[in-house]
């Protein structure tokens, strides 16, 4: 349950305020459907939402939490899935440390994007300290939003 609230999370840390609304697969343009079956062809379960102006969907990936965004026209716009600390890149593990030193990481997303490529989002936790920080592949902080009660009964 901690994994799905902190991918909504990281789908609001990355995307703004959300209003999502939920659909069943005939309200989803076919031009929506069609580039979620090409971009995932492996996924056959998943579920649609509304977000915003756009369609998220939900799905696993490999045994692992995932979403992918797109547009109503059916362009890709971002995907995010969930991933292990274990699975970030030595880069992004050093960029952690200098930058959050003492900080404990508790939870992991990969993100990509077609303009932007890969990054790595991670909920980072010390004492009652807590961020949520998004690196490139390289290492370099691109943001960090630290976490206060209000935000998280607002996320």
């Amino acid at each position: 349950m901690k994994k799905i609230i902190f991918l909504l999370g990281a789908l609001l840390f990355t995307g703004g305020v959300v209003t999502a609304q939920k659909l069943t697969v005939d309200k989803v343009p076919a031009q929506v459907r069609q580039a979620f079956m090409k971009k995932f062809p492996k996924v056959y379960k998943y579920t649609w939402e509304m977000e915003d102006s756009n369609y998220e969907v939900t799905f696993k990936l490999d045994g692992k939490e995932a979403s992918a965004n797109f547009d109503s026209a059916g362009n890709w716009l971002e995907s995010e899935t969930e991933i292990s600390q274990s699975e970030l890149p030595n880069a992004v593990l050093d960029g952690i440390k200098r930058d959050f030193p003492g900080f404990k990481t508790e939870e992991v997303v990969k993100g990509e994007t077609p303009d932007k490529g890969a990054f790595y989002e991670v909920h980072l936790e010390k004492g009652e300290q807590e961020y949520k920080a998004s690196y490139a592949e390289s290492g370099t902080l691109i943001n960090k939003k630290l976490i206060t009660e209000e935000a998280e009964e607002n996320d």
